[in-house]
């Protein structure tokens, strides 16, 4: 058995057990750890025996684990991309901003041909650049699938580098852990999720009235989308459909929690006008449902009431 599988094979239920810290004090191994398997299993290896680990190898293994899955993420930076985004056209009388590259291009694609305007290419107006705020639940309800929201999140955050990323993540209570205008690399926003602690009771109300706050800062230029990945299944705090209303376009991954049905609340919730539950998705489906959640590019100003 090589490194990678016994790593993924130690502990009960398939989890990493104390003999996997051991293994990776072992630099050589711990290379070959984290050059060989996938981001889903060094995201959840790392969870599991983080606080195995003294503060020093801790540190390093994570910061050879974090550009790991951010080169792993690069393929979904297409993905995360609007339908319609930034391209060019044809030149029409009265167009002024052309695209030079493009336009270069196009002639050399014909080089015995005569230049004319057919050749010219402009810059398209493409949708408006997007900002997006991820809300994420880390109550005590969704522990048992916490490390795929964790890199499927992190891997939505690299793969949209290009747009505006704010990230809250919530229990009882809310916390910010990136905001729009933040200067850090989302690679700091992996090592953050990373390191979250799950647990604790679920208020809904809190979370969203923070994600609406935090999406009324981004410019005004901006389409708005916030995507909530929970499971729905609060358990304290009032109803949330006041400030939901607040989020322009609200859309809901949910993810398998502590019961199968919707709660009420939760129901009322996905009424609204502005709301789009997403889908309810199985583990390893969650990034699937995260990407779905992007696929169809908001309004500028839609704030829409139920």
């Amino acid at each position: 058995m090589g490194v990678v599988e016994g790593l993924q094979t130690a502990g009960p239920a398939g989890r990493p057990g104390v003999s996997t810290a051991a293994v990776l004090a072992n630099a050589g191994a711990a290379e070959v750890f984290v050059n060989s398997a996938s981001p889903r299993i060094l995201g959840r290896v790392y969870r599991a025996i983080r606080d195995r680990l003294e503060g020093e190898r801790r540190r390093r293994l994570l910061k050879s684990i974090v550009p790991r899955i951010a080169r792993a993420s690069l393929a979904l930076t297409q993905a995360t991309k609007r339908r319609g985004s930034r391209g060019t056209t044809g030149y029409n009388p009265g167009d002024d901003a052309w695209d030079l590259e493009s336009t270069i291009e196009r002639i050399l694609e014909t080089p015995r041909s005569p230049v004319t305007y057919s050749h010219i290419r402009c810059k398209s107006v493409g949708p408006p650049k997007l900002a997006a705020c991820l809300i994420i639940d880390k109550s005590q309800s969704v522990t048992g699938v916490i490390d795929d929201v964790v890199i499927a999140c992190a891997a939505v955050c690299h793969g949209l580098r290009e747009e505006m990323v704010s990230v809250v993540i919530f229990d009882k209570e809310a916390e910010v852990i990136r905001r729009f205008d933040c200067d850090e690399g989302l690679e700091r926003v992996i090592e953050l999720l990373l390191e979250m602690d799950s647990g604790g009771a679920t208020d809904l109300l809190k979370p969203l009235a923070t994600a609406a706050e935090e999406l009324r800062r981004a410019p005004v230029s901006c389409a708005k989308l916030g995507v909530l990945i929970s499971d729905l299944a609060a358990t304290r705090g009032a109803s949330p459909c006041a400030v939901a209303r607040e989020i322009p376009s609200l859309r809901i991954v949910r993810v398998p929690g502590c019961t199968d049905e919707l709660p009420e609340s939760a129901r009322e919730l996905c009424r609204l006008r502005n709301v789009d539950l997403v889908r309810t998705c199985a583990p390893g489906d969650i990034l699937d449902a995260i990407l779905e959640a992007f696929d169809a590019r908001p309004s500028v100003g839609d704030f829409a009431s139920d």
